[in-house]
């Protein structure tokens, strides 16, 4: 039986009380892996809405949540615990603690080698190794004063300069509706040709050209460094590459694209194409924030590599989700990551996602309101309305949402009715 066991059983069996020492203790889902994970921020959930904890109401919010976790699991947490006797959680927290330092000890190893394997300086990687260290030998958790981190991010909100380091999404009308980025993981849902790469990479653009730049790292698991870069031609060069592609093109558009590309010189973003698992993404991302990254954007979370195939499709997406969480805490700056919607416009596995995201959003196209473009007219973009749809944002607020234009020859979103010709596209796009 392991502390994690003996907690959990512990709080299912004498409720709030127990719950309230690990609170008070500074426990967190962050000290547990699955399942015990799971189990305990279903209790959490519970103790943070003054509901009662026992066998019968965590079982229920786990049936709720629609996880993988039986309801079984919490009698072998609670048989486990044999008689009647009273358990004092001090110990058991104390050993939760020393666990939760071998983990942190044994992933700062793995990664170090993952790293010098990957050519990263030998220099650089024993630094890190030697922080992970001192953290390990920490005896507790830092502990701050509520009103000094309130205090925080009342003077961090109110600071315009502060605000510059902030992650900014690339139309006003989605910053009014999610705010800025400062260490959220934030799950950017769609289907196919709706947008979502496009989405991402004008985050990475409008932020790499800000006064003071913002530099965003890309992992692109998906697309090759071919498509991002002919993306990227679209969205500065403001040409059509598929008329360039297919000889269509006159000489007015290929001279607005050799003419428009020193435009890309400008745009600083670290970039990997690379097919990797959770691990070596992990090593990268380190790499890029040590080297100014301020976000991470990951596409897509299918194509992220390492889990065991003989897993269920839930399965491999909760663990996954749960690891976006993970490299969101550990990196300490935003990680957007890419998904897809199923036919339905659900996103797949959704009460996972939702259970770890920060920030979770669905983009749907508007058929009703979109249109093809007028074969008559070369300039005519054609009009795909975007719906985005918050369905979890910070605060607890759900299921707001707003209308962006995407135009697709330029693969590129502003707020809705903003956009409506190819001409004052390249109008708008000059002016910012």
């Amino acid at each position: 039986m392991t502390p994690a066991h003996t907690i959990l059983g512990v709080i299912v069996t004498d409720g709030a009380p127990s719950m309230r020492a690990c609170v008070e203790r500074g426990v967190d889902v962050t000290w547990f892996e699955r399942p015990d994970s799971i189990v305990w921020q279903a209790a959490h959930d519970l103790y943070a809405n003054n509901k009662p904890i026992d066998m019968l109401t965590v079982g229920r919010e786990l049936a709720k949540q629609s996880t993988q976790v039986e309801v079984e699991y919490l009698d072998t947490l609670v048989d486990s615990l044999g008689g009647g006797e009273q358990h004092n959680l001090s110990p058991y927290i104390d050993m939760l603690v020393e666990d939760v330092k071998t983990r942190i000890a044994k992933d700062g190893l793995a990664q170090a080698l993952n790293r010098i394997s990957k050519g990263v300086e030998a220099e650089r990687v024993i630094g890190d190794l030697l922080e992970c260290v001192a953290n390990v030998s920490a005896q507790d958790r830092e502990e701050h004063s509520f009103y000094d981190v309130a205090a925080g991010l009342l003077e961090e909100w109110s600071n315009v300069d502060a605000q510059k380091g902030l992650v900014e999404w690339p139309t006003p009308e989605l910053n009014q509706m999610i705010g800025r980025l400062s260490d959220e993981v934030v799950f950017l849902c769609a289907g196919p040709s709706v947008g979502k790469t496009a989405l991402a990479l004008q985050l990475c653009i409008h932020n790499a050209l800000r006064d003071e730049p913002v530099v965003g790292a890309y992992c692109s698991l998906e697309s090759g460094v071919r498509l991002v870069a002919e993306r990227m031609i679209q969205s500065q060069c403001k040409v059509n590459t598929r008329h360039l592609r297919n000889g269509a093109a006159g000489e007015e558009h290929w001279s607005q694209a050799r003419d428009n590309l020193e435009a890309l010189r400008n745009i600083k973003m670290m970039l990997n194409t690379r097919p990797m698992d959770y691990h070596q993404i992990k090593a990268w991302a380190e790499n890029a924030v040590a080297n100014g990254a301020k976000f991470v954007v990951i596409d897509n979370l299918k194509q992220v590599g390492g889990v065991d195939s003989r897993k269920s499709g839930p399965e491999r997406f909760a663990e996954l989700s749960g690891k976006m969480a993970e490299l969101k805490k550990h990196l300490d700056v935003p990680v957007i990551v890419l998904h897809h919607l199923d036919e339905d416009g659900n996103v797949r596995w959704s009460k996972e996602l939702e259970n770890d995201a920060d920030i979770l959003l669905k983009m749907m196209e508007d058929k009703e309101r979109s249109r093809d473009p007028d074969p008559s007219d070369p300039l005519d973009p054609g009009v795909c309305v975007v719906e985005v749809l918050g369905q979890k944002i910070r605060g607890g607020e759900r299921y707001v949402k707003r209308d962006l234009d995407f135009n697709k020859p330029y693969q590129w979103f502003s707020d809705f009715g903003v956009i409506e010709s190819a001409k004052d596209f390249d109008e708008e796009l000059d002016e910012w």
